[in-house]
């Protein structure tokens, strides 16, 4: 029996999806009886295959810490051979162990971390700063380190993947920081559909004296934040919209209220979002 892999079809181009479904499709049909076929997406990506031959659809769990370390030495062994010529193989195993250990070492003695980092996406993130950072030290400040995530996420990622983004980071970030404190001063970790779009809408036209182009759709804004940033995960279950983990939430929502300069909202917030009030406090000189 042969495997096939057809991996990230949620980076096939929109207008490609239904020509691309149909070529999958072909394959299956003409292979299937010897061949298993994986397919690969994000959720928002699998929506969009349109193809008649069924698959079984599964997703994928949060970590425990021993696969969270088993991903992080086969992570690093992966990019400490690619840095390397094909012939140059001394030392690659105990120099990959070494830097995993070091971010696994730094994960496990800080709470915030190991919280963050059973997410797989948010491990990756956490490998990927890790490994270029000279000093191989993630931020001891977490506004820092969110502050770092949201850069790879919306600017180092669409360009590394040569995707135009609806707009430039600086733009992406500041209308994610109302959308995300506006969803903490309600109490919500998650929206409907309709409401995201209502509020990004209102966010978007908040920040256009800061675009180029004011005429940015609310429905290419969010999906290219769940398609590419993946800083939005759509709820298949529900069909809401939610962050990617609450504690970008938290700390967008912080940066929004240091950027309002109205420290005063945070005093209204309920007890579960403390965490936004002491985010803003380790980027401002609090006074109440």
């Amino acid at each position: 029996q042969a495997l096939v892999m057809i991996d990230g079809f949620d980076e096939v181009a929109e207008e490609q999806c239904e020509a691309v479904s149909a070529w999958i499709d072909q394959a299956v049909r003409d292979y299937g009886q010897t061949t298993t076929f994986i397919l690969t997406t994000r959720p928002a990506g699998y929506e969009r295959y349109s193809g008649e031959q069924p698959f079984t659809a599964v997703a994928v769990k949060e970590f425990n810490a021993k696969q969270r370390n088993k991903f992080l030495h086969q992570w690093y062994q992966c990019q400490v051979k690619n840095d390397r010529l094909a012939s140059d193989t001394e030392g690659v195993a105990e120099e990959a162990s070494r830097e995993a250990n070091d971010l696994i070492e730094q994960i496990e003695r800080r709470k915030e971390l190991t919280k963050m980092a059973d997410n797989p996406l948010l491990l990756c993130m956490m490998a990927t700063y890790h490994r270029g950072n000279p000093a191989r030290n993630l931020p001891l400040a977490r506004p820092r380190l969110y502050q770092g995530f949201c850069q790879m996420l919306l600017e180092d990622r669409p360009l590394s993947k040569k995707i135009p983004m609806a707009l430039p980071a600086d733009e992406s970030k500041a209308v994610l920081q109302g959308v995300a404190l506006e969803m903490v001063q309600q109490d919500r970790i998650a929206l409907s559909l309709e409401a995201m779009h209502e509020l990004v809408e209102k966010n978007l036209n908040r920040c256009v004296e800061l675009t180029t182009d004011s005429a940015v759709a609310s429905r290419d804004f969010v999906e290219q934040i769940e398609d590419v940033s993946e800083l939005f995960v759509r709820k298949q279950a529900s069909d809401e919209y939610e962050f990617a983990h609450r504690s970008f939430q938290e700390y967008l929502a912080a940066v929004e209220v240091k950027r309002q300069q109205n420290e005063g909202l945070l005093l209204d917030l309920k007890a579960e979002w403390q965490d936004t009030a002491v985010l803003y406090a380790a980027q401002a000189n609090p006074t109440q």
